[in-house]
C-alpha cells in the first residue's frame, strides 16, 4: 500500500515546471479497494489530478473528513459527476449558496441555474474574478453553458485581460455568436 501511496505524488514537469499527475487512476482504484484509511489524505490531494477514480476511492473509504476536499474538487471539470457521486455518497448537502451552485454546475442543471440566476450569477462571476485559473475557466464554461446573453460582456473582458487559450477555444466551441465572432475577429 506504501508504495500505491507514493505513486499519487505529482512529478515535476521539466520544461514547464509545473506539478503533473501520471496515471492516478489505477492506483486510486487499487487504494479504494484495499479499503486502508490511511489512503485518504494522499487521495484527497491527489483530487487535484481531476480524475474521477481518486473520487470513487474516497467513497469506498467512507471517512467524512474528505468532504472538503471533495467540495473542492468540484471545480474539475472532467471529474465533475464522480465528485458529485463521492459527496452524494457521504450524504453531504450544500452549506452555502456558492456550494449549491457549484454542485448544480457539476450536475450539469443549467435549468436550475437559469431560473436561479439571481444567485447563480454573483457565485459564477466571483470565480470568474478569481485568479486561480482553474476556478475561472470553470466559472466561464459554466456561464456559457448557461446561456445568460447578459454576460457575454464580462465573459469577453475576462478573455481579454487573463484569459487562456483552453477559455478562448471554450467561447468558439459555445455555439453562442455573440461570443464567437468576437473571438474570430480579435484572435483568428
Amino acid at each position: 500500500m506504501e508504495q500505491l501511496i507514493i505513486a499519487l505524488k505529482p512529478y515535476k514537469d521539466c520544461e514547464y515546471g509545473q506539478y503533473k499527475y501520471w496515471d492516478v487512476s489505477p492506483k486510486a482504484y487499487a487504494l479504494g479497494e484495499i479499503g486502508d484509511k490511511r489512503a485518504v489524505e494522499p487521495l484527497m490531494a491527489a483530487l487535484k489530478s481531476d480524475e474521477g477514480e481518486v473520487a470513487i476511492a474516497l467513497a469506498k473509504l467512507a471517512d467524512k473528513k474528505a468532504i472538503p476536499a471533495l467540495v473542492e474538487a468540484l471545480y474539475y471539470w472532467t471529474s465533475k459527476d464522480e465528485v458529485i457521486f463521492a459527496l452524494e455518497k457521504f450524504g453531504w448537502r450544500p452549506k452555502s449558496i456558492e456550494e449549491k451552485v457549484h454542485r448544480l454546475v457539476a450536475k450539469s442543471d443549467w435549468h436550475t441555474l437559469r431560473k436561479e440566476w439571481n444567485e447563480t450569477k454573483p457565485v459564477l462571476l466571483n470565480d470568474l474574478q478569481s485568479g486561480d485559473p482553474i476556478k475561472y475557466t470553470y466559472a466561464a464554461n459554466s456561464l456559457i453553458r448557461v446561456g445568460m446573453e447578459e454576460i457575454v460582456e464580462k465573459l469577453i473582458e475576462k478573455l481579454n485581460k487573463s484569459g487562456t487559450k483552453t477559455m478562448a477555444e471554450s467561447f468558439l466551441n459555445s455555439g453562442h455568436t455573440s461570443l464567437s465572432e468576437p473571438i474570430r475577429h480579435t484572435y483568428v
